[in-house]
């Protein structure tokens, strides 16, 4: 009687505490703010992208997704819908400030966690991807052996960061915000800038053109950008692709040109080309680039912009040649450039 007592009491002394411990762990696990856990009890809410390296990774890492079509970017790609491709099993690996560097890897551990084989992947190249600019991330390698160590897991179930995290989920969409519910992961963000004045856009755009301006635009030319792209084209293997040139505002054509890229720019332009065959090239003065609505900000699409992007790299957007894009190939590249540099220097 007496050890059944001592059993009672332990239990009412150690269940505040308890509840303490648990309580948080059991919330991390429901939200799932890194996406780490294949269960259908998601909560509904919209999810701050904090490290889509981390989470888009660790939504692959837990479990066997089926994945025909594949989008690896920046995020600049990150609000394209990748089922507007044409697919039902499609999903979006664009990450914030992604490189040429991370993704032939991403595409290969798409291609390892996939049930099925993939079939078309949509490769972004940005112009920055060309230059020597400083890289903040750890290479892929790292989140992959995160994302499949169970002990993390387990430790981030108990982490007061990713609690942290989980409350800062949305019961409503929220501008970059991604959508989670039940077993269902949109692999896009959100991309309608709710709120946001032109008082509010002009001073994002200003702080984004300095930025460019002290960080990207006055680099030079990375010599290791072909091997970059001859490790995408590997990773592809047989796949069907699709490159693109992502537009960005007028204020960031016209800051390359003050800054003396053209050079380097056609020099990216040629090296896409002799990679891939084919370029869709957005990125100069034409009816997207020169229209500020096009953007959120100095180079982020609007999700109306992006839906047309697709349509044009689809075939299902009627275009006169360089007014919305460039297709650039073998055969016309040394008639196109020349009239897409004199375009960006009549800016």
């Amino acid at each position: 009687m007496k050890q059944l007592h001592f059993i009672i009491w332990c239990l009412i002394f150690s269940l505040p505490t308890s509840i303490v411990i648990l309580y948080p762990a059991a919330y991390v696990f429901f939200i799932d703010p890194l996406w780490q856990w294949n269960h259908p009890f998601h909560i509904m809410a919209w999810h701050p992208p904090f490290n889509e390296r981390i989470q888009k990774t660790n939504y692959l890492a837990s479990r066997k997704p089926k994945i025909d079509t594949l989008i690896v970017g920046s995020s600049r790609s990150s609000f394209i819908d990748p089922a507007e491709f044409g697919s039902q099993y499609a999903f979006n690996y664009s990450v914030s400030s992604g490189t040429a560097s991370e993704f032939a890897d991403h595409i290969k551990y798409t291609r390892k966690r996939s049930a099925i084989p993939l079939k078309l992947i949509i490769i972004e190249s940005s112009f920055n991807h060309a230059l020597k600019c400083k890289r903040t991330f750890n290479a892929p390698l790292f989140y992959i052996d995160n994302a499949e160590n169970f002990t993390k897991k387990i430790n981030n179930i108990f982490s007061k960061d990713a609690y942290e995290l989980a409350k800062k989920t949305n019961a409503f969409p929220s501008y970059t915000y991604y959508l989670i519910s039940g077993a269902n992961f949109r692999s896009y963000r959100y991309g309608q800038r709710d709120g946001f004045t032109p008082h509010q856009k002009e001073q994002e755009i200003t702080y984004q053109v300095s930025s460019y301006r002290e960080n990207v635009y006055n680099k030079e030319f990375d010599p290791l950008f072909p091997r970059y792209i001859s490790e995408i084209h590997d990773a592809v293997g047989s796949a069907n692709y699709i490159v693109y040139a992502t537009p960005v505002s007028k204020y960031l054509l016209k800051l390359m040109v003050e800054m003396k890229q053209l050079d380097n720019y056609e020099r990216w332009i040629r090296d896409l080309v002799n990679e891939f065959g084919v370029v869709y090239n957005f990125m100069y003065p034409n009816m997207i680039t020169m229209n500020d609505d096009s953007f959120n900000d100095a180079h982020h699409p609007t999700s109306d912009t992006a839906s047309f992007l697709i349509r044009i790299m689809t075939n299902r957007a009627g275009t006169r040649d360089l007014e919305y894009v460039a297709v650039i190939d073998k055969t016309n590249i040394d008639y196109l450039l020349p009239i897409i540099r004199k375009c960006f220097e009549e800016l």
